[in-house]
């Protein structure tokens, strides 16, 4: 019994640290990334309309664009989430979904394939570090349970498949339409599945001219396929997958895009695990093992993953998860070949580490690891309600509320998007106008519309109670590579962004506290008035408003300014002032 109590007190104690160290790095700015409004707001609006959007409810046009959202099942369980538990729950709840990835699924997987808890339990810690380089609150995270399920899924396919097993048909099937309906990166999954089947079947035909494999693994792909057309878009889910992904300029936009730098702390990872592995292979080839098919595929797969992790940081999580069984052999071989030349200098090596021995896998069971992640949730729900996190739960139908300056004062970590860097008090400032204002139009959405950053659309849209409405937000493909184009070459100064904020049909303009500096945005030297000769020039746009006009912000804080926009008839009058007659 005493072996068992410290066998478990082990593992446990590993989990625990790791969580601590997880919660101290990374809880800190959880919630910047610009789309977690839009995900709450989403939800939220699914939940009020019971149906899912396939026309834009959030920017301010007076004819809605067409949208397919990509996430809306997981938009749909983070606001049931957000509306029972506050931020509280969501943090809980995205904490837990990541450990589950990878302790309830990855660490089993590895456990089973070298029969090691301990091993597995150091393949789980090492690969689930690189991959929060992309854990933040938004819904990715579930794609790392569903890549997990992925791996595991396919560590047995192969088994299954010369054995005439159609369990995988119908897993591949439900895995894929729940992923399908979650997350867009069932389509990369979509990819790996494939590409490992149709290279264990290619083996099995040119080795052995076996069919069978080939028509068992068809069936296994087309099913997987079939999941993610189970879906309330069809294939135009699909098609806007592939828009995102075939546009160079989002993809050069978004610095989770951008290819992998070896130098940081991932590219370190990346680097040790092929050096692990290619060692490990030496080390095997030395032994005379040779690859089968299955074994052939996951290089493939692997090398496919590695290839996309180095182009885009973002898919480095995914490689890692997909190679922690093979991360476990290597380590595996090398423990092996590492006791076989040192026994003779420490006796007793093998027996000391209990590597592989039966007696170490009846002392780590999955119950145990499930009933200490409850324990997690659990400690983690009572910590915030009674040690400092904010028991104030807003209502989402009205906004997030105002309370994200809420902390918990155990870590001293703030919850919700940060006050430093979102536009609370300009959002309220906007509130407040809007009660006196009619909406846009009968029976429509919104009394104000706002030309903003687009990291900002998501929070507007979360935060401004359905009455102020954001013109940009981070949904990409949603608006087209012209639109942000026109943003980005009108944000270099005031004038121009006002000229495009009346052009769009905006109320008021909204900038960073720290653009103010910017030229013609009234707080800086103005540059001198334009001479306009002839005022129908048709050259001669709302640019020069804003140095005429000697543009003051209506609002003003730390970290955003609001401007009015002015009308058409007051551009005009003040252009007509500025008129002179050349000499």
């Amino acid at each position: 019994m005493i072996p068992r109590i410290r066998n478990i007190f082990c593992l446990t104690t590993g989990f625990f640290i790791y969580l601590c160290c997880h919660l101290a790095s990374r809880m800190s700015g959880f919630a910047k990334d610009p789309g977690v409004g839009w995900h709450i707001a989403s939800g939220n609006w699914m939940l009020d309309n019971r149906a899912i959007p396939s026309i834009d409810p959030f920017l301010a046009r007076m004819e809605p664009l067409p949208w397919i959202s990509d996430q809306w099942g997981s938009d749909l369980i983070l606001s049931l989430v957000f509306r029972g538990f506050g931020w509280v729950g969501v943090y809980n709840f995205f904490f837990l979904l990541y450990l589950s990835a990878f302790f309830l699924v990855v660490y089993p997987t590895v456990r089973k394939r070298t029969g090691s808890a301990f091993i597995a339990l150091v393949v789980t810690i090492f690969i689930s570090k690189p991959a929060e380089i992309h854990f933040i609150l938004r819904p990715v995270v579930f794609s790392f349970l569903f890549m997990a399920l992925l791996g595991a899924m396919l560590s047995k396919v192969s088994k299954s498949v010369e054995n005439g097993d159609t369990k995988p048909l119908f897993g591949s099937f439900l895995l894929f339409f729940a992923w399908g309906n979650l997350h867009p990166s069932f389509a990369y999954g979509l990819v790996i599945i494939v590409l490992y089947l149709g290279t264990a079947a290619a083996w099995d035909w040119f080795s052995a001219r076996k069919t069978e494999g080939l028509w068992r693994s068809g069936s296994i792909a087309v099913a997987a396929i079939l999941g993610t057309l189970c879906n309330p878009y069809g294939w135009r889910l699909h098609h806007s997958i592939l828009a995102l992904g075939s546009s160079k300029f989002f993809m050069r936009l978004h610095q989770e895009w951008m290819p992998l730098d070896v130098l940081e702390s991932e590219g370190g990872f990346f680097v040790w695990f092929i050096g692990i592995m290619v060692v490990a292979g030496l080390v095997r080839a030395s032994k005379g093992e040779k690859l089968d098919g299955p074994g052939f595929a996951e290089l493939v797969i692997l090398a496919f993953a590695a290839r996309s992790g180095l182009a885009h940081m973002r898919m480095i999580p995914y490689f890692f998860i997909l190679s922690a069984p093979l991360l476990g052999v290597s380590i595996l071989s090398l423990a092996d070949y590492i006791e076989s030349r040192t026994s003779h200098l420490v006796p007793g090596l093998r027996e000391r580490f209990k590597l592989r021995e039966q007696f170490e896998s009846e002392r780590a069971s999955l119950p145990m690891l499930m009933g200490f992640l409850v324990i997690i949730c659990v400690g983690g729900t009572f910590f915030g309600r009674v040690a400092g996190f904010p028991t104030f739960n807003p209502d989402p139908k009205n906004g997030s509320g105002f309370d994200s300056s809420d902390t918990d004062r155990v870590l001293h970590i703030p919850l919700g998007p940060p006050v430093s860097f979102y536009p609370y008090q300009a959002i309220r400032y906007l509130n407040k106008l809007a009660d006196s204002r009619p909406l846009v139009r009968e029976g429509g959405a919104w009394k104000i519309a706002v030309l903003n950053p687009p990291e900002w659309g998501g929070f507007i849209a979360l935060n401004g109670g359905s009455v102020v409405r954001p013109l940009f937000d981070d949904r990409n493909t949603l608006l087209g590579e012209e639109r942000y184009l026109d943003y980005f070459r009108a944000s270099r100064n005031c004038g121009s962004l006002m000229e495009l904020a009346q052009r769009l049909g905006a109320d008021f303009l909204m900038i960073k506290s720290s653009d103010l500096t910017m030229s013609g945005c009234g707080l800086n030297t103005p540059n001198e008035p334009t001479k306009i000769t002839k005022l129908e020039d048709e050259n001669v746009e709302l640019r020069w408003a804003a140095p005429i006009l000697q543009l003051k912000p209506s609002f003003k804080d730390g970290v955003a300014a609001v401007f009015r926009v002015p009308s058409p008839s007051e551009v005009r009058s003040e252009r007509l002032k500025a008129v002179t007659t050349p000499e």
